[in-house]
């Protein structure tokens, strides 16, 4: 993929500012065990506000999720890696609906929104895969993922849902849901850094399988196998899937490392699921999200 084309901003330039979005995601399958994995886009949002200029010193940031305040490591990594220039200068502001260290991709979303609005408060046009490539950049250098991410940030910024190899950096099939997702969200957080990476690559035979599902279009029987897998790997409770079955749900699953889980409904609905799932921790009701995200006014 040709790199996004430089251009540095003259120290006398004015500020200019650029602003975008990106959404939240939830697993379709983990790609920690056998690099290979997917997700959709959920109706969460992220904004990033960005202005850059010579007046400015440094890169600062604030940003804000669901009412929690956000690490900015990954924000300030992806701005400066964009710029370049140290005499030139940047604030950023991200303001996030997506619950951080969840497992919802709350780094992608962040990484998305920011590398959009920078590049467009820079005046340089860029496509959403070299916004994507140059986010999952920034969260390598920030040390707050393992694969890379390429299926969070590909489904965060292009919408729909995404099956990825994330070795090599290729989206291997990508389409849209029309589909309702309940999430739970426990009140604890799990860290990057935390995973127990080589019980989760334990189970790559499996894992294989579960993204062969999905590439025959059985994304519902992927995410399903996926959630038993990681709940089994992580030690993460089962019970919120074994709920979800009973109520006629085929695609659930724990969603990255968690502790969220996220629930493909049925048409129909699952009446009682999201009273059964407030016994650990929030339940929001959003959609798929198939809008692609990317600058804004």
């Amino acid at each position: 993929m040709p790199p996004v084309p430089h251009r540095r901003v003259p120290i006398e330039e004015s500020m200019s500012i650029g602003r975008a979005r990106a959404w939240g995601a939830a697993s379709i399958i983990n790609a920690i065990p056998d690099w290979r994995g997917g997700a959709f886009a959920i109706g969460l949002e992220t904004r990033a506000r960005v202005e850059v200029g010579g007046d400015l010193h440094g890169i600062t940031a604030t940003a804000w999720g669901m009412e929690e305040r956000v690490d900015t490591r990954l924000i300030r990594s992806a701005v400066q890696d964009i710029i370049g220039d140290r005499r030139v200068g940047a604030h950023v502001e991200v303001e996030s609906g997506v619950p951080p260290a969840r497992g919802l991709k709350s780094s992608s979303a962040a990484a998305n929104a920011v590398v959009a609005a920078t590049l467009r408060a820079l005046g340089r046009p860029a496509g959403r895969e070299q916004v994507v490539h140059r986010g999952v950049r920034a969260a390598r250098q920030a040390g707050v993922t393992i694969t890379g991410a390429y299926d969070d940030a590909t489904a965060s910024m292009m919408g729909g849902y995404v099956l990825t190899d994330n070795r090599r950096m290729r989206v291997l099939r990508r389409g849209r849901l029309d589909r309702r997702v309940l999430l739970l969200i426990p009140p604890k957080r799990a860290y990057t850094a935390h995973t127990p990476v080589a019980r989760l690559r334990a189970y790559a035979p499996a894992s294989r399988h579960a993204f062969t599902l999905a590439m025959g279009d059985r994304l519902e029987e992927a995410m399903l196998l996926n959630g038993l897998l990681t709940t089994q790997a992580l030690g993460a409770p089962l019970e919120p899937l074994l709920e979800a079955l009973q109520r006629g749900v085929q695609g659930a699953s724990l969603s990255g490392t968690g502790p969220a889980y996220a629930a493909l409904l049925p048409r129909r609905g699952a009446p009682g699921l999201a009273r059964a799932w407030k016994r650990w921790g929030k339940v929001l009701e959003t959609r798929v999200q198939n809008t692609p995200g990317g600058p804004i006014r």
